[in-house]
């Protein structure tokens, strides 16, 4: 193993924390994509064959043989972590100066850049849960014309469509994932508030629980996150992250790279970082650069946890 090499920015355990702290509730990339730790950057993470969980060997045991022999054949594939990272300056004259009141400006700075890059997962876990092109034929459908969940498309009934995938899937799914537009217009669809509350549907408001329990899941999931997709310098045009298709997937409580069978996972190479160094260099009397870093790749595992309904509004 090659000696670490001294780094011009030490890491900084103190706002380390505070970054793996921070979260904003309106992401759910961990939601969809948990993180498990991996030991090196580039890792191998583990597909298996459909068949061989529901294929039923001969389990009879005879009184002097020995029991079936189940050879498990698994694809082993490679992956490797991304690195991401952002960096700000903060001169020391506005660390030195700021009111007692006030946050700490380099512990503030490291919140927006942990926020920063918190919404750049958002974004890239939202491009892959809803690539319509990741999933088998069987596992998707797109909803057009008087079909889609939209307020005002009565004839539409999600309640089939929903169900329908979820008896359909060989991975029984946990969750249902849903941009905030989505959400919005299933909680009000007239089927689904005559379902659950017992009315004619004309009225109402059904809750994330109650929808889960409408469709015996743990949950559901609603993506709120918006980004700018004007860019840099022009005038601000806030779209959401997760946008007008729905998701059925299923998310097991002890995923990791090598398994068991669940949508995906993110593979994490030591955890999100923070570095921090002085730097005489900038300003009239030197600046605190501070950068947070994030190793990680969200990796897709298995197509066939997952059921899309692509464009699910209008």
């Amino acid at each position: 193993m090659p000696e670490s090499i001294p780094s011009t920015y030490p890491v900084d355990a103190a706002r380390t924390a505070i970054a793996v702290a921070y979260a904003n509730a309106a992401y759910v990339a961990d939601e969809v994509f948990p993180r498990v730790p991996v030991g090196r950057k580039e890792y191998r993470y583990t597909e298996y064959p459909v068949d061989e969980s529901f294929t039923v060997p001969d389990a009879r045991v005879g009184r002097r043989s020995a029991p079936t022999l189940v050879h498990f054949t698994a694809r082993e594939k490679a992956g490797a972590c991304e690195d991401y990272g952002l960096e700000d300056a903060v001169p020391d004259d506005d660390a030195r100066n700021a009111p007692a009141s006030a946050a700490d400006p380099v512990d503030r700075s490291t919140m927006l850049l942990a926020d920063l890059l918190m919404l750049a997962r958002e974004q890239r876990a939202a491009a892959i849960a809803f690539d319509k092109s990741r999933y088998p034929a069987s596992n998707k459908t797109t909803l057009a014309g008087d079909d889609r969940w939209s307020e005002d498309h009565a004839d539409s009934d999600p309640i089939a469509d929903i169900a329908g995938a979820v008896e359909g899937m060989v991975a029984q799914p946990t969750h249902l994932l849903l941009g905030s537009r989505v959400w919005l217009a299933l909680r009000r669809h007239r089927r689904i508030v005559k379902a659950i509350h017992g009315t004619s549907g004309d009225a109402g408001i059904a809750s994330r629980q109650a929808v889960a329990e409408l469709f015996d899941l743990e949950g559901v999931v609603v993506g709120r996150a918006r980004i700018n997709a004007a860019g840099r310098g022009r005038p601000a045009n806030l779209v959401r992250v997760w946008g007008k298709s729905a998701l059925l997937y299923r998310r097991d409580p002890n995923a990791g790279v090598t398994g068991p069978p669940t949508l995906g996972v993110t593979a994490e190479y030591r955890g999100r970082e923070v570095r921090s160094a002085f730097d005489a260099q900038l300003g009239a009397r030197g600046a605190h650069r501070v950068r947070v870093v994030d190793t990680c790749e969200e990796r897709m595992i298995a197509p066939l946890a997952g059921y899309l309904f692509d464009q699910a509004v209008a």
